[in-house]
């Protein structure tokens, strides 16, 4: 039972450091923009985009790779010099929880479960996959309709 109780607050603290992280709002809405881009971003990149000094934006890319949400590459330039350091999002999963809930372990439950059940379960598995993967399909494809409604009136806001 002690372990339980070490791994909930290992969770716990790990939550904590992240709400922290992101409490600031400059450097969620960077962590935001480096999601929406689905690529590295150099630390000019973001300095230019947030009109902040470059060592701000420094400041703000480490804070969130210290919680494992960005990672950093170093990116020779070809200009000789020192090389850059490019940012993207970490293949880590971050999990918040309020309180401490294992997600994982009842993913993995269900899976083991379905693979126990032998064809039936792995039809059922794929039937319910092929389900939710038309509804994340639909969900974004309504996100792009809307967004190509709105930007015509958006430009003549600007």
């Amino acid at each position: 039972m002690e372990l339980k109780g070490i791994e909930v607050k290992a969770v716990m603290d790990e939550t904590l450091k992240i709400t922290n992280t992101l409490s600031d709002p400059t450097r969620y809405y960077i962590y935001q923009y480096i999601t929406d881009k689905h690529g590295p971003v150099s630390v000019q990149e973001i300095a230019d985009k947030f009109t902040i000094h470059p060592n701000v934006a420094r400041l703000h890319l480490s804070k969130l790779e210290d919680v494992m949400m960005v990672i950093s590459e170093t990116v020779k330039t070809g200009k000789g010099g020192r090389p850059s350091r490019h940012y993207r999002l970490s293949d880590h999963a971050i999990q918040l929880h309020f309180p401490y809930r294992n997600y994982q372990m009842l993913s993995d439950i269900l899976l083991e479960t379905m693979v126990t059940l032998g064809s039936e379960g792995q039809k059922a598995l794929y039937i319910t996959g092929k389900k939710f993967g038309e509804k994340l399909m639909l969900e974004e494809k309504q996100k792009t309709v809307l967004s190509d409604m709105l930007t015509p009136l958006t430009k003549g806001l600007l």
